[in-house]
This record gives structure tokens, sequence and C-alpha cells, in this order.
């Protein structure tokens, strides 16, 4: 399998494409990596490729394996602004964990 080398710099200018964080994953699994990758960085839900989203991205993760072939465990972090548009995709998508972060309940601080 051959990995082109992907710099900090390429990752934070323009969303990585699907097939190429597949890979990453993959490599990652199979060089003895944790089977458990956290989707956290900006706003995850925003993610999309075409007409692909985030859910078609935890289904393309959740079809890898580890080292024992069990299926890797993916999780992913969001505000959750958008988690009802995605609930039900989701859950078909068999996402292992969600987590939500919000910096306040302050709706006036939120919307900053």
């Amino acid at each position: 399998m051959t990995f082109q080398h992907i710099s900090v710099k390429q990752v934070c200018q323009s969303n990585m494409p699907l097939q190429k964080a597949i890979e990453l994953s993959r490599a990652w699994i199979k060089l003895g990596g944790n089977a458990s990758i956290d989707i956290a960085a900006l706003e995850p839900l925003l993610w999309n490729e075409g007409n692909l989203r985030i859910p078609d991205f935890v289904a393309s993760l959740k079809e890898l394996e580890d080292y024992f072939g069990m299926p890797i465990q993916v999780g992913l972090t969001t505000n959750g602004l958008l988690l009802g548009k995605y609930a039900v995709d989701f859950k078909k998508s068999a996402v292992n964990k969600i987590r939500v972060s919000w910096n306040s309940c302050d709706k006036d601080v939120f919307a900053s």
C-alpha cells in the first residue's frame, strides 16, 4: 500500500478528501495504532465532499477492521447544532459515540 505524504498545512488549508482520510485510518490501524478513531476537528458535521456527508465517512470507517478482525470504534465531537439533521444517518452508520461540546449555555455567548 502506498501513501502520499500529507502535511499538516495541506490538511488545515482544505478539507481532507474522504479517500485520503480512510487510507490514513487504514494505515494507522495496520501499524498497530489504537482501533478507535475520533473525528473532532472544527465542526465535523459541516464536512462534505460532493454529495457525501459525515455519516457516509463514518460508515466507510466502520468497514475497517482492527488486528483481531473486529470493526473499529468511531466517535465524533460536535457542537450539536446540526445533530438533528444527521441523527438517523448516524444511527445507520453505526457510529459508536457522539460527544456534544459547547462553550456556554448562554445563547449570546454561544452565538458569538
